[in-house]
């Protein structure tokens, strides 16, 4: 079977979220502490609905559980580059030789932002939204693999710390905290290079998953990561 790790990373529609909601960033913002109950911490969760693709990470994985490639999907802007993953998904899980996609929280954020990245622009993915048992279906293994779904047993259990976490606890050093609600200020180049140092630690986290569940005959090795700073 073969595997492709993808992660994405994004920047907020503020323009949206002032047309929608009716109120500026600092304001939305002020309302997203009081909602989430983290006055005492600067950043917020700002709702995937709000969240354009900027940069999209991808990696595949061998048949003997090695990164064989890591890269960033190419496009101009948040159109590109969401027209581009779409068609990649398309030709990586076509019969008869379809992958599986692997993510770390991609069920809740990663496929739902770029599912809606699709409605904006008028995408046409229809193997994806018509496949009964397929990417979206939960309780399946061989469409997407979303490790922290998983991990959680489908939501019965909490993961806090993320792929942040599961990265330390594999080995791998975890990425630095940064505020979501300013990616905007953050140079692309940057976040691409964050972006696939994400797609190297889903990879060590999933193929030690897979080691430990007897799908794979050795634990990874670490791969080096690029400066992050």
């Amino acid at each position: 079977m073969t595997f492709a790790l993808f992660d994405i990373e994004t920047q907020i529609d503020w323009k949206l979220i002032e047309d929608v909601e009716d109120v500026g960033k600092h304001e939305f913002i002020e309302i997203l502490r009081d909602e989430q109950h983290r006055n005492l911490l600067e950043d917020v969760f700002v709702p995937h609905t709000y969240h354009l693709p900027i940069v999209i990470g991808l990696g595949t994985v061998s048949s003997a559980g090695e990164l064989t490639h890591v890269g960033c999907v190419r496009g101009d802007d948040s159109e590109d580059i969401t027209r581009e993953f779409w068609d990649w998904v398309k030709r990586f899980q076509a019969a008869p030789t379809r992958g599986t996609l692997v993510s770390f929280n991609g069920r809740s954020f990663d496929m739902p932002v770029l599912e809606l990245a699709a409605l904006r622009y008028g995408i046409k993915i229809p193997a994806h939204f018509n496949e009964q048992y397929g990417n979206r279906y939960r309780f399946q293994q061989d469409w997407h693999l979303d490790t922290m779904d998983f991990l959680t047993g489908h939501g019965a259990t909490r993961l806090r710390g993320g792929l942040r976490m599961l990265s330390a606890i594999c080995g791998v050093p975890s990425q630095p905290l940064v505020s979501h609600s300013n990616l905007e200020e953050v140079p692309l180049e940057r976040m691409q290079r964050w972006c696939r140092n994400d797609v190297r630690r889903l990879y060590v986290v999933f193929q030690t998953l897979q080691y430990v569940r007897g799908r794979a005959e050795a634990l990874p090795a670490k791969p080096e990561l690029e400066d992050e700073s």
